[in-house]
């Protein structure tokens, strides 16, 4: 059956685009996670209700069922990524080296230094010719 596909792919659908959302950065600052994921349940919970209003087997059912369990599975390995990525981005800033005021004054001043020197070496090549 045709609407079988709809089913199969509607909950995946609807939480790709839940993640991948570029919408309107106020809006989504506005939300709260728990009013995020809210929503997000929700709208499961309305597609999967809507797939099983049609159904007119048990064979139909179990399909949804598996459907939606896959989704949420898809989901939850989705949220892991994401909280693996922020990890290793919190990790690479943890070790990156910390510039406090006299740390960037020495770093600028070896360069200022390294400058001068290349200069007076510039200046006395040009000499020597």
């Amino acid at each position: 059956m045709i609407w079988n596909l709809l089913i199969g792919g509607l909950a995946g659908w609807s939480l790709a685009n839940y993640m991948n959302s570029e919408g309107n950065e106020t809006k989504k600052s506005a939300s709260t996670s728990e009013k995020a994921l809210e929503m997000l349940v929700n709208e499961i919970r309305n597609d999967a209700q809507w797939a099983m209003d049609i159904c007119t087997t048990n064979e139909e059912r179990d399909f949804v069922y598996a459907q939606v369990k896959e989704s949420l599975q898809k989901l939850k390995i989705t949220l892991q990524e994401k909280a693996d990525e922020i990890i290793a981005d919190l990790k690479i800033q943890a070790t990156a080296p910390m510039y406090d005021e006299d740390n960037v004054e020495v770093r600028v001043k070896k360069f200022k230094e390294k400058m001068d020197s290349l200069t007076k070496t510039l200046e006395s090549m040009k000499k020597s010719l």
